[in-house]
């Protein structure tokens, strides 16, 4: 009998579940074993040899011809017609894609080798080109040094030739597999946005949706800044054979197993957190595409909404979800996406609650992915999401207003009431020119956001102010990017409190009461008689506003302001009740009349 053993800390799955799962897969191990001699030899010295481009070519096909899901995700695209306005031609002259030497010598394709590339209007190839324009991303972190990028003084050159000899490592591999994988054409944003043209940079970001959504596939440098043609030791990413005594079955007898030993977590570990992954341009990069190839520091790996590979694992079958049976979103994020977006055409034009029930969940966890990412410019919180905005906005034929600096109108009031998990009282600031304080963009941290509150759990479904009105003016002309002024204005009742740093505790009182209740961080308890409430959970957030000891701060006067109603549990006389919760938030005074920005959520 051959098992399968996961090298790895599983505490979720069962040992029912795993047991399950490796006997249906029974069958396919055994024949995973006559297939090792074969990998021995399939996997090169590098992540880019004939073996991983072939492979890569097989994955498109079995995308393209046998996937429904993924056929009917690239079905939403808004058309091959909608092109970005430049992409690099890597084939100018016609050398390249008709020589199929290269099998016996990929070299001859190289940017050492094949030197001649160039950028072209999108319009002009496709005037050239009676088959339609088909063309590969690039996800990539930009180089520390000064890069190789198109401005108004190398626009000329490069419309003749790119000096691919200047090029990063990244650049020029990702030139090599595009001719490699059959495609003449690649988007690279350095190289095919005029990085000094302040006009035509806002222009194409507000495009970034359709750019990688009606691509082929998009090539990533998940590692980092080390290119995509990175060395390897072939023997370190195959599966081993273990012979063992030890058996997790349930009827196995006693006696020596065969036990086909991998790793059980690679993806995770190499994909989900690699170093590029971090990124926060990148995730919805990632999410766009219809399919990625991600190339790690010892293996590629394919991602498609049906598919998640590897080249020792082309089929997928030693995927997290298939084995334990998971239907997650935290371990198949583009999958989620891919059903998020399909399911959004069939509640498109149906009422609000159908548009929370389907998308809000999955939009919230998009967040949840988004907040702890990177950015080189804070600011840059709600344009790096932009494009996953636009993509839904779209998907329910929703106007452009509903987009209120991150948040839906139609998931108000629930979604003003998000929090920063995890804060830990470490390092979460507030970033006033990303966003305004009502939205979670305004909030830098290395935490993830909670939606606080979600409509479901509402008792009544109605918010508990009146005259919801916004002012939302974008810098660029593109409400889904950076803002100038972005300002809700309500109608509410509105509670002063104090808050004062007592005999070594933050303390807080209703205004005009004696009564001073101790904040604990996140928890004010408070002990009432008659017991007409028993505390009031606190998420501050931003670290600054943990503290209290300023005695000039302009935080020891705030205002609660009730939100909206909830189910919620209280402990009272040594049982559990089920009562009306009131959820809200907790402003700061500014300098202007009836001016308040966010601070807490309660």
């Amino acid at each position: 009998m051959l098992w399968l053993v996961l090298a790895t800390c599983a505490p979720c799955y069962s040992t029912q579940q795993l047991v399950h799962s490796i006997n249906y897969l029974s069958t396919l191990i055994r024949e995973k074993l006559k297939r090792l001699k074969q990998l021995e030899k399939s996997i090169g010295a590098s992540t880019v040899t004939v073996e991983t481009i072939s492979q890569s070519l097989q994955w498109m096909d079995m995308c393209s011809t046998q996937h429904k899901i993924c056929q009917q995700y690239q079905d939403l695209a808004d058309g091959a017609d909608d092109l970005p306005l430049r992409l690099i031609d890597v084939d100018p002259k016609g050398e390249y894609l008709g020589d199929k030497k290269w099998r016996s010598n990929m070299d001859n394709l190289s940017c050492d080798k094949a030197t001649h590339a160039c950028i072209r209007y999108s319009q002009d190839a496709k005037s050239t080109d009676p088959n339609g324009v088909k063309y590969l991303t690039l996800s990539h972190r930009w180089d520390n040094l000064a890069p190789t990028v198109l401005t108004w003084e190398t626009m000329t050159e490069f419309e003749e030739q790119i000096p691919v000899s200047n090029l990063s490592a990244t650049f020029k591999d990702a030139i090599q597999i595009s001719r490699c994988l059959g495609f003449r054409y690649i988007w690279i944003d350095s190289i095919c946005i005029n990085q000094a043209d302040t006009v035509e940079r806002t222009s194409e970001i507000s495009r970034m949706e359709r750019i990688y959504r009606n691509s082929e596939l998009n090539l990533s440098a998940t590692t980092g800044e080390t290119g995509l043609n990175l060395p390897r030791n072939p023997k370190s990413v195959l599966p081993i054979v273990q012979k063992t005594t030890t058996s997790i079955s349930q009827d196995s007898k006693n006696g020596t197993e065969e036990y086909l030993v991998v790793s059980g977590g690679p993806w995770e570990t190499f994909v989900d957190l690699g170093p590029l992954n971090s990124r926060a341009w990148v995730l919805q990069e990632r999410l766009l595409a219809p399919r990625v190839l991600h190339f790690c520091q010892n293996m590629v790996y394919w991602e498609c909404p049906c598919l998640r590979a590897s080249e020792v694992d082309s089929l997928g079958e030693m995927d997290y979800e298939k084995l334990a049976k998971y239907d997650d979103y935290r371990y198949n994020i583009k999958k989620a996406f891919a059903a998020a977006s399909m399911k959004a055409d069939v509640v498109r034009g149906y009422d609000n609650a159908s548009w929370v029930a389907h998308i809000e969940p999955f939009y919230h966890i998009v967040r949840s992915h988004h907040s702890p990412t990177q950015l080189t410019y804070p600011h840059d919180r709600l344009p790096a999401i932009s494009g996953i905005a636009k993509w839904f906005r779209a998907r329910l034929d929703l106007h452009s207003e509903s987009y209120l600096a991150g948040i839906w109108r139609e998931t108000l009031p629930g979604s003003l009431l998000w929090s920063v998990s995890g804060l830990s009282r470490e390092g979460a600031i507030r970033d006033p020119e990303a966003a305004p304080s009502w939205s979670w963009a305004s909030v830098i941290t290395a935490g993830h956001i909670d939606l606080a509150f979600r409509n479901r759990d509402m008792v009544e479904p109605y918010p508990l102010f009146q005259d919801l009105q916004t002012v939302i003016i974008p810098k660029n002309g593109d409400r889904f990017t950076q803002l100038e002024v972005a300002t809700l204005r309500l109608h509410v009742t509105v509670v002063p409190v104090e808050r004062e740093w007592r005999n070594g505790a933050s303390k807080m009182r209703l205004f005009g009461h004696n009564t001073w209740y101790t904040e604990s961080h996140d928890l004010i308890v408070v002990q009432p008689r008659p017991p007409i409430l028993s505390f009031i959970g606190f998420r501050w957030d931003t670290t600054d506003n943990l503290r209290a000891d300023d005695a000039s701060s302009t935080q020891r006067k705030l205002f609660m302001v009730p939100v909206a109603v909830a189910k919620g549990a209280a402990w009272l006389g040594g049982k559990n009740y089920w009562t009306p919760t009131i959820k809200g938030l907790i402003l700061q005074r500014l300098p202007g009349k009836g001016q308040y920005k966010r601070v807490v959520v309660y």
